[in-house]
């Protein structure tokens, strides 16, 4: 067997001499995977090589390119001391990753998937009150790519309006700050944390009961983290008088990709 390939993984297994003419038939062999397939890792099993020259460099820089633009990777695997040196020498380790086997580079795709299929923003702004449209407006600019419904936008904007407000209000009271949002979006899971750096809540779970306000005079509804509960999947709040507190919200985007005819 020369290759293989699945699921995005090409597999080359090189012969025991990988010279010009071993890498040329290599090359014609491989050429319609890549227009076929949508290769993202490339693995080259050195089990069975003795002897490479130059011409196996090229073979592999020239594969790199073509997986590079698409956030892939190339392995290489059971390389022996003879083509350790080789490899070593030609520099190649910048942009090829040795591995004792197979199963170690399986995990290691498993790991650069989940880093690849998460997208993340961090924002950090003034704890003004002009401030909280802004909050709202690019939190919901940023979860477009799990398709959500104008319910789940309108959900996921008041949840992080009412912690950002409580941020402003009672997290800086004293006066102004900074406030930090950051937002994971992985296929259609977004998490939102909230964190301020102010006074900090002293109970919790008593400031969690609807209706509750330390600032009754300002004729404040005491809802805001009802209002986050309701609107969101599930919702912690981590805090500790005088350090700040974090409020950290999930949900799940369920409404189905638009389909067109």
């Amino acid at each position: 067997m020369v290759y293989e390939v699945a699921n995005g993984v090409l597999i080359y297994y090189l012969p025991e001499e990988l010279d010009h003419y071993a890498a040329d038939m290599l090359k014609r062999k491989t050429a319609h995977v890549f227009d076929e397939e949508e290769i993202r890792y490339l693995i080259f099993d050195f089990s069975k090589t003795q002897f490479m020259d130059s011409s196996g460099i090229g073979l592999i820089t020239g594969r790199f390119r073509m997986v590079h633009d698409k956030g892939g990777c190339v392995y290489a695997v059971h390389v022996n001391e003879t083509i350790d040196r080789i490899l070593l020498m030609s520099g190649i380790y910048r942009i090829l990753k040795k591995m004792d086997s197979l199963d170690a580079i399986k995990k290691e795709m498993v790991k650069e998937d989940i880093m690849n299929s998460a997208n993340e923003m961090n924002v950090e702004f003034d704890s003004v009150a002009k401030n909280e449209s802004f909050a709202r407006v690019i939190v919901a600019s940023f979860i477009t790519s799990t398709n959500p419904t104008l319910e789940e936008v309108s959900d996921i904007k008041t949840a992080v309006s009412e912690a950002v407000t409580n941020a402003i209000i009672h997290g800086y009271e004293k006066g102004a700050g900074k406030i930090w949002i950051r937002t994971v979006v992985e296929d259609r899971s977004v998490y939102i944390e909230v964190r301020d750096k102010g006074i900090g809540i002293a109970d919790v779970k008593q400031a969690m009961e609807p209706l509750f306000t330390t600032k009754p005079e300002e004729e404040r509804s005491g809802m805001g983290f009802s209002f986050m509960e309701a609107f969101m999947d599930r919702l912690e709040v981590e805090s500790a008088a005088g350090e700040g507190t974090v409020v950290k919200m999930w949900k799940e985007i369920g409404a189905p990709a638009p389909h067109y005819e």
